[in-house]
């Protein structure tokens, strides 16, 4: 009875497997899997006290649980990407979340789980120490031992990124959740670093002030490309910056992406030196709030998102660091009544407004933009609306710019969004990467000709926005240094990945 009972808990820790088989058609159970849970399982029932046995086996099944709500959800293990996310939400976007999606995977990880532990809870392993401890020493070396022989091409890989390269190891088994736990508490140790005002060498200080007397940054939020008319889509979801494609202040950027499908990711890339392939420089240099401040410029940080989750990690800090921050602002719309408060048309400012925008459930909208997001005949008629509202916004911000003749206004998004399903997804697709970004610049300077200089494979890739607004800062930027070879971004695991634009089934 006893082999058929721990045969049994074998057969459930595999159920994540046996699903994206059948749901995928991929074979791969990732590098010794079976074993790792086999011995998993083994040690956490061969504990002689009942007590340390049943914690044991409950934390084993909670992992289990973790691991099941990814697949029945995502079609993936939990990814760090998703992680960090859940880590970093809040109870307002985990509700509208649930509510947008049910919970019925819920109660099928729990029932599964449950069973696991009760089943679990009829066995008692007798192991001797010497066994247990030979186990113990497989199941947490047995992976990066593989990787080290296996002629991986970089060792450097896990002796820059140890917790990263674990996680990676241990991805496809149940002590996945523990690896992304130890990443993320390693990273939130970057919180704890003051900061640092050090330039890169592309970027020099020769002592000029700013031409701008007023800059604004908007941050988009799940905004893709493809959804608003400015770019082309049939449904006229920017009437505002449809209007100013003939006014010689506006720039319509094309082809933008976004360095990763993750908010935290995205703006700790777009807000600092942080770079797809190089995240110390978010510590290593000046971020964008000081680098304003070194030049004068009075901060605000004006942001729609609650103060808990995202802006509790290093994204928030930049925000916190600014000499004004203000979160949980109700309503998008409302960010111009802040802007308004806070202006002084004697000083010089910046202003970053963190917009709640089109993030799931899509609700972030009037009355009125649903009723013409239908009438206008779109498929989906919430996301659509979402982008009006978005639109007004911006048309709030640009109108206010022109109180002054020397003011600057760029907008971009996060991220993209795969419409109905979401973002920071285990496959990479366009939709998640490609972005709208605007510029309105009442000095007419030749902002597209420095985005040119900036591209990689005519790709402008968001993470250089840090180098775009330091030069409107008043820095001088050496363009040279910046790599125009093949554009890279990262996926929701942390990879670095090649992103090529042309293959839009799959990048």
């Amino acid at each position: 009875m006893k082999k058929t009972y721990f045969f049994g808990l074998i057969l459930i820790s595999l159920l994540p497997y046996f699903h994206l088989i059948s749901t995928t058609g991929s074979s791969n159970l990732g590098h010794g899997t079976p074993l790792i849970n086999i011995i998993l399982i083994t040690l956490c029932c061969s504990c002689k006290s009942n007590f340390v046995s049943n914690i044991l086996k409950g934390f084993v099944s909670i992992l289990l649980f973790i691991q099941l709500n990814s697949v029945l959800y995502y079609n993936s293990f939990l990814t760090y990407g998703a992680f960090s996310s859940i880590m970093e939400t809040n109870s307002n976007e985990a509700y509208g979340f649930l509510s947008e999606f049910g919970y019925s995977w819920i109660f099928v990880s729990l029932l599964i789980s449950s069973i696991f532990f009760f089943i679990s809870s009829k066995i008692t392993i007798n192991i001797k120490i010497k066994h247990k401890v030979l186990l113990l020493i497989i199941l947490l070396f047995i992976h990066p031992i593989r990787w080290a022989i296996s002629g991986s091409k970089s060792f450097g890989e896990f002796v820059s990124e140890p917790y990263i390269k674990i996680n990676d190891l241990y991805y496809y088994t149940l002590l996945n959740p523990i690896f992304n736990f130890a990443t993320y508490k390693d990273e939130q140790r970057l919180l704890l670093a003051p900061d640092n005002y050090n330039l890169p060498s592309h970027i020099i200080d020769n002592g000029k002030d700013s031409e701008y007397n007023k800059v604004y940054v908007i941050i988009g939020e799940s905004a893709y490309r493809n959804h608003l008319s400015a770019y082309g889509y049939n449904i006229e979801t920017t009437p505002y910056i449809d209007s100013l494609s003939n006014d010689p202040k506006f720039n319509l950027v094309h082809n933008t992406i976004s360095p990763t499908p993750i908010t935290r990711e995205s703006l700790k890339r777009n807000l600092s030196f942080s770079t797809v392939e190089d995240k110390t420089g978010y510590n290593k240099y000046i971020n964008i709030v000081n680098a304003a401040k070194e030049k004068g410029f009075n901060t605000h940080w004006l942001s729609s998102q609650t103060n808990q989750g995202i802006h509790s990690s290093l994204i928030g800090r930049i925000g916190q660091s600014s000499d004004i921050s203000i979160f949980n602002n109700s309503n998008d719309e409302t960010l111009i009544d802040l802007v308004n408060k806070n202006y002084r048309s004697e000083a010089k400012q910046l202003f970053i407004l963190h917009l709640a925008g089109s993030h799931l459930p899509y609700n972030n909208f009037s009355d009125g933009d649903l009723d013409n997001a239908i009438k206008m005949g779109s498929k989906t008629p919430e996301y659509d609306a979402t982008i009006l509202k978005t639109d007004r916004v911006i048309k709030s911000v640009i109108e206010k710019s022109f109180e002054d003749k020397k003011s600057l206004v760029i907008y971009f998004s996060d991220h993209g969004e795969e419409v109905n399903v979401g973002h920071g997804l285990p496959e990479m697709s366009p939709e998640q990467y490609e972005i709208p970004f605007f510029i309105y610049d009442s000095q007419k300077n030749n902002n597209l000709e420095q985005i040119e200089a900036m591209r990689a494979n005519n790709l402008f890739n968001t993470e250089r926005v840090m180098e775009f607004m330091m030069s409107k800062f008043g820095y001088d930027l050496d363009v040279s240094q910046l790599s125009t070879t093949q554009p890279t971004v990262l996926d929701v695991k942390n990879k670095v990945q090649n992103y090529n634009y042309d293959k839009r089934n799959h990048i």
